[in-house]
């Protein structure tokens, strides 16, 4: 895959998230008004033969929309935002340019002495007022 095509899809993701809750709550809908009616017809005492092969046509149904609801939960839970992919991107190429620089590795010793040096200085001016 190219590089343009994953920044395409990297600026994508917030939509196809998106997209995902969309059909995981017109599916959720669908599930409560079906589960309902599936209720209401089941207790009805107006069945014959024919309305079972067909409640049991209608339960497949509601079956299978309860599993592509949650298929697409599942998506929306591991599908990560764009700030999010620039941050694991980003990251790991600044963890490997970090483990491999050693000017890098000398900057945390760098900052605690100049820290100390301010400190020190600090110190002396409030010792000259006092």
């Amino acid at each position: 895959m190219s590089n343009t095509m994953m920044l395409y899809l990297f600026t994508r993701l917030d939509n196809i998230i998106v997209f995902c809750v969309t059909l995981v709550s017109i599916s959720s809908i669908a599930i409560l008004v079906l589960g309902i009616a599936y209720a209401l017809i089941r207790t009805s005492s107006f069945m014959n033969k024919d309305d079972e092969k067909q409640l049991s046509q209608f339960k497949k149904w509601v079956i299978r929309l309860i599993v592509f609801t949650m298929f697409f939960s599942v998506l929306i839970i591991f599908i990560p935002s764009s700030k999010e992919v620039a941050f694991i991107y980003l990251g790991g190429k600044l963890a490997d340019y970090g483990s491999n620089n050693e000017d890098l590795k000398r900057i945390p010793d760098n900052a605690i002495k100049m820290l100390n040096n301010k400190m020190e200085q600090y110190l002396e001016e409030q010792k000259k007022r006092d």
